[in-house]
């Protein structure tokens, strides 16, 4: 099916606009053993540190910016391993861009939502937290290995 690397590219440059290096530990699967490595250790210690009350939101710049671009990145990523051509990977950037900016808005507002019914506070943020990080690992790994 056609539009399954498309599904794919927008699902993961969406995860990535809530965790910026989780889609591109997600996708670097096909990458050498050290790009590997790096991509997960950065994914492993964004995913502590989003928990930290001094953690910026992800609305705020250079967060932000780092979100558009590994976006942009991780769609681009993954329509060209789908044999797509120059000019579907251009197009995968500038959607995997959007992706990543609405998620990162509307992210940020559902953990603000989850954490508030969860009572507030440091200790239900970080569970909020951990729950949206499970929802993003167990949709990203799907999407990962269509």
């Amino acid at each position: 099916m056609a539009s399954r690397p498309w599904l794919s590219a927008v699902g993961l440059a969406a995860i990535t606009g809530a965790r910026t290096a989780m889609g591109p530990a997600l996708v670097a699967r096909g990458a050498s053993r050290r790009a590997r490595t790096i991509a997960y250790v950065l994914a492993a210690l964004e995913l502590i540190g989003d928990k930290a009350p001094i953690t910026p939101n992800r609305t705020a710049w250079p967060g932000l910016l780092s979100r558009i671009l590994c976006g942009a990145g991780v769609a681009r990523s993954v329509v060209r391993r789908h044999g797509r051509g120059r000019g579907a990977a251009g197009a995968a950037m500038v959607i995997g861009a959007a992706a990543a900016i609405a998620t990162a808005f509307t992210g940020l507002r559902l953990r603000l939502a989850l954490t508030r019914r969860l009572g507030g506070g440091a200790v239900a943020n970080a569970v909020a937290g951990g729950l949206e990080d499970a929802a993003l690992i167990a949709v990203g790994t799907r999407l990962a290995t269509r």
